[in-house]
């Protein structure tokens, strides 16, 4: 999981980001050690989608984009988006889809997935697949048309599901 870094949680709380961050030698150091190890992830083959690419940034208050300060990531924003933009390039190359989920609008008032990354994975050519973040019965699928229009703003013309481990593309009509 990338959810721990050596031996520490960095997902819970703005403070043990914080603490991950510290750990890694700052929040450059957090960024491409966080990078590397979704690509070397990628890489292995086991995994058809990356999901919560940008998860260290959700305790920031507002879109991710290279050139817009934020708490943890001040100072080094050029690094995190080169970084996801290697990572967004290995995946394209391996074949590995990109999540573009819905939870983030109750809890952070977006997608867990910048316009910016959006616009980057489809010029890449990467697939995309929705989730909504479930956690409860009710909120499958919340989202889903918001993000159907958003999707198709951006020239996405199919999101994709795996049936038996294999992708299948589903037409946004």
């Amino acid at each position: 999981s990338h959810h721990i870094m050596g031996e520490t949680p960095w997902d819970f709380t703005p403070q043990t980001l914080q603490a991950a961050i510290a750990y890694c030698g700052g929040p450059a150091a957090f960024a491409r050690r966080y990078f590397a190890e979704i690509r070397e992830a990628v890489r292995t083959g086991m995994f058809h989608c990356v999901s919560h690419i940008e998860a260290p940034r959700k305790f920031d208050s507002g879109p991710v984009g290279l050139g817009l300060p934020r708490p943890a990531f001040t100072g080094a924003e050029e690094v995190w988006w080169e970084e996801l933009q290697q990572t967004l390039e290995t995946m394209a190359l391996c074949g590995v889809a990109l999540e573009y989920n819905t939870g983030g609008l109750a809890t952070w008032g977006r997608p867990y997935l910048s316009p910016e990354t959006l616009a980057e994975a489809v010029r890449l050519g990467l697939r995309i697949v929705v989730g909504s973040d479930a956690h409860h019965p009710d909120q499958i699928g919340r989202g889903f048309v918001d993000a159907e229009r958003d999707l198709r703003r951006a020239g996405v013309g199919e999101v994709w599901t795996f049936r038996a481990g294999r992708p299948v593309a589903i037409p946004l009509v």
